[in-house]
């Protein structure tokens, strides 16, 4: 097997801080020719959970990897997939693997760590106390909210949730962003749409602030309350807002969008509705 000195390695990733929807590119350089190396990713989650991914790879003549260009032999993907090791964070071993990852404190980066190890290891191996240091490894950040985003706590009415605006004076198109059963109030994909332009209201349904602990049933008129809050802002265009929703918060964007005038879109994601309404359109 070809081995190398560890201080003749440099792994790079480009750029070493982005947005979390930013591509990176991911490169090695000063190894061997045709030398067998697994690179990991690794990140603890704001609930202390670690989650990691590898792919073993083979430099080429010039004893480099560039993760855009070739070809995972191996590891958690095979083929060309260059945000592949961010792409595929799972909970690292012995954590159960199907937890879900939720980005909770917006307001701080992710942080990944990268790193280079010499031959194709399992991820066993990568999480043992046995594993030899990594020849190479770099930290890079990945932020979910953009320079200048704001973010409101907003009481209006009986209304709670987080408000995100864009940096700037606006006004802002704007959506409100609800989850499902999960409860409480997740902020990640408002902070990314913000990010991006979009005045996002991360809107809470129960079990956040002085919600109920469960719900039954929703009353219509909470979301109609959330819909007068965003469009009466200054920094919202009032032609309308959107509304996004996940599971059983996906059901939920379609009645508003049914029932509510001034919710001009909607957007489900793996509910029911959508399910129900391909299958009475088929």
């Amino acid at each position: 097997m070809n081995t190398t000195s560890k201080e003749d390695v440099l792994l790079s990733v480009i750029p070493l801080s982005c947005l979390q929807d930013e591509p990176v590119h991911i490169r090695v350089s000063g190894l061997k020719p045709n030398q067998d190396v697994t690179l990991q990713a690794s990140a603890i989650e704001d609930t202390g959970v670690l989650y990691m991914s590898y792919a073993h790879y083979r430099t080429d003549e010039n004893g480099a990897v560039d993760v855009d260009k070739m070809e995972s032999l191996g590891g958690q993907y095979e083929g060309i997939f260059p945000m592949g090791l961010i792409g595929s964070l799972v909970p690292a071993p012995p954590h159960y693997r199907y937890i879900r990852f939720i980005k909770r404190v917006v307001e701080k980066p992710l942080v990944v760590t990268l790193s280079v190890h010499n031959g194709h290891l399992s991820a066993e191996k990568l999480c043992s106390s046995e594993v030899i240091e990594p020849l190479s490894c770099v930290a890079h950040e990945r932020h979910y909210m953009a320079s200048g985003v704001q973010r409101i706590p907003v009481q209006y009415g009986e209304v709670r949730g987080i408000l995100f605006l864009p940096p700037g004076d606006g006004p802002f198109p704007a959506v409100i962003d609800m989850f499902g059963t999960l409860g409480g109030l997740i902020e990640y994909r408002s902070a990314q749409l913000a990010s991006r332009g979009i005045a996002s209201f991360a809107l809470a349904l129960f079990n956040y602030d002085d919600l109920p602990k469960v719900i039954k049933e929703f009353d219509i008129a909470y979301f109609e309350e959330a819909v007068k809050f965003l469009l009466q802002h200054e920094k919202v265009l009032d032609f309308g807002v959107g509304v996004i929703g996940n599971s059983k918060a996906g059901d939920l964007v379609v009645s508003l969008a049914t029932f509510i005038p001034s919710v001009a879109a909607c957007v489900t994601v793996n509910s029911f509705s959508c399910t129900s309404q391909l299958w009475h359109e088929s």
